[in-house]
């Protein structure tokens, strides 16, 4: 197989991806959209081209020669959002840690590094794909050299792909010539002035016949139309000074070593730690489990009441337990219940069956709440679904998950994975890892070893991260809030869901059709303004539009 290698224009990538994803914060309040948009963009043509190379190129701060030669170069451009320029240097770090090669330099932009190592690497035989959303860079096409220039169409996002002869079909002039065509039009985005007067469609017409600005000039006198014509005599030097600009340079002195950019196993356990840290939660699965580094519980499994029962007397006269459950769609798996003794911690995951009823595990939590035992867990409602008697402990009963959400409401989530990397430094895997799209009844296996350390965090987690969250609430002066009123409400949210509210029929019915007459209104503005009527409540239709 022929050596090939994948050169990205990072600057380009993170803006694209930046602008076309929701804004994505960690817990800790790091943005991160650029980032996971970038890694998936890359993961996606690393995975589509295979390439045996990687590296990546990045602009930096400083004036090019570009800017030495033009002072307005770029001098429209606003400034990238601080949630975007924030994001770079992470970016940047990550790849290191994967070893990906960064490669930048002051007085250079990226097209420039990507041009000199995309020509080298070609002249050295290698097949070259050079990724980026700046056509520009089409002035590098060759026969093996791709560009691949993502872009969005109707909603989705598509790949033009790009070699020296696609170029051609589409300008009607070559990838060198290409350049001679920006000098006429000029480039708004980047304040190259070009010609005035002369677009892309005319540019493209002179060059196709012309070949250059030069010789274009030779033969001002037969150029159409008359405007045309009379600004290429009036703006020649400006032209020749636009392509200069336009040009990416092939040749610059750059410090790399093709061997650096070999790919290797980009998915390390630092990489991992990394990933967790900024909670790219939907590309964990690229970690195989021995990477992920993950913490683990010893845990005993019961199945029969007798054991069950004698474990309860046991936990009687602890302090504090922890508490999980394994919900079926129509029965109780099982609880997993975690407690300190003074010499060890204890984990334990009881498994409903034909030992051990539902009726036996709510006796067993109603009892302990009966002898004072404090209990931590991650949702209270969940609670009162199960065993509707333990709301008559309510401040025995510790709300984890809500006391994290208190704590950082604009969080994503606060199931234990996220309570142990937030508080606790350890790195568990989450549902989603574990059972994906499905529901864990569906795939729980008592001889999985992760399903077991899945059940064991479940309990264990909200123990160890309950007393330092409730003391975070109570250094923040949010005490009051969550005992007198969140965690009160959360028992009023359960009598709604299952018993459900009293409403005034007649007044609700009358507001419906306001409603829905205002709604009708709304749509025919809608449509009006979009001039073809079509499927409001439909993302793919309203995507189109």
């Amino acid at each position: 197989m022929s050596e090939k290698i994948m050169l990205l224009d990072g600057h380009s990538l993170m803006s694209r991806a930046f602008y076309g994803l929701p804004d994505l914060t960690s817990s800790s309040g790091m943005h991160t959209n650029a980032i996971l948009g970038f890694l998936n963009i890359m993961l996606h043509y690393i995975e589509e081209e295979k390439p045996t190379h990687l590296l990546v190129a990045f602009d930096r701060k400083e004036p090019t020669f570009r800017h030495l030669k033009y002072k307005e170069y770029k001098g429209t451009r606003k400034p990238l959002p601080r949630e975007m320029t924030m994001q770079v240097p992470v970016m940047m770090d990550l790849l290191k840690t994967m070893e990906i090669p960064v490669v930048s330099q002051p007085g250079l932009e990226a097209d420039d590094i990507l041009g000199t190592i995309g020509k080298t690497a070609e002249g050295k035989g290698y097949e070259v794909v050079i990724v980026s959303g700046d056509r520009d860079l089409l002035q590098l096409a060759g026969e093996k050299i791709k560009i691949k220039i993502p872009k969005t169409r109707a909603g989705a996002t598509v790949t033009e792909d790009y070699y020296a002869d696609d170029v051609v079909k589409l300008y009607g002039v070559s990838p060198e010539e290409f350049i001679d065509m920006k000098g006429l039009m000029g480039d708004t985005s980047d304040n190259i002035p070009g010609v005035p007067g002369i677009g892309e469609k005319t540019a493209g017409k002179l060059i196709a016949a012309y070949h250059s600005i030069e010789n274009a000039y030779a033969h001002l006198d037969e150029i159409k139309p008359k405007k045309a014509k009379e600004n290429l005599g009036t703006y020649y030097d400006q032209a020749l000074m636009s392509r200069d600009l336009a040009r990416i340079r092939t040749d610059a002195e750059l410090s790399y070593d093709f061997q650096d950019a070999v790919i290797g196993k980009l998915f390390t356990p630092a990489a991992y730690q990394e990933f967790k840290e900024l909670e790219l939660k939907s590309l964990y699965h690229y970690f195989e489990d021995d990477d992920k580094d993950q913490a683990g519980f010893d845990l005993r499994i019961i199945e029969n009441k007798d054991d069950f029962s004698l474990l309860f007397n046991e936990i009687t006269s602890c302090e504090c337990l922890g508490l999980g459950f394994l919900e079926g769609r129509d029965r109780l798996l099982g609880c997993s219940l975690s407690w300190d003794d003074g010499e060890k911690e204890n984990n334990i995951l009881a498994l409903t069956g034909a030992g051990l009823l539902e009726n036996d595990i709510a006796d067993g939590i109603v009892s302990l709440l009966k002898a004072g035992v404090k209990i931590y867990l991650l949702d209270y409602k969940e609670l009162l679904y199960l065993f509707p008697e333990a709301g008559s402990y309510e401040d025995q009963i510790e709300d984890t998950g809500l006391c994290a959400y208190l704590l950082s409401p604009l969080q994503s989530g606060y199931d234990y994975e996220d309570l142990a990397r937030d508080y606790l430094g350890m790195t568990l895997p989450s549902r989603k890892e574990l059972f994906g799209k499905k529901k864990p009844e569906e795939v729980f296996d008592p001889a999985d070893e992760k399903m077991l350390q899945f059940a064991a965090g479940l309990a264990r987690i909200p123990l160890m991260a309950g007393p330092l969250i409730k003391e975070k609430l109570s250094e923040k002066g949010m005490d009051d809030l969550y005992h007198d009123i969140e965690h009160p409400v959360t028992a009023t949210l359960y009598d709604m869901e299952r018993f459900g509210i009293r409403v005034e029929k007649d007044a609700l019915l009358a507001y419906g059709e306001q409603l829905t007459g205002r709604i009708k209104e709304l749509e025919n503005a809608i449509w009006e303004a979009a001039g073809k009527n079509f499927n409001i409540n439909s993302p793919k239709q309203l995507g189109v539009i």
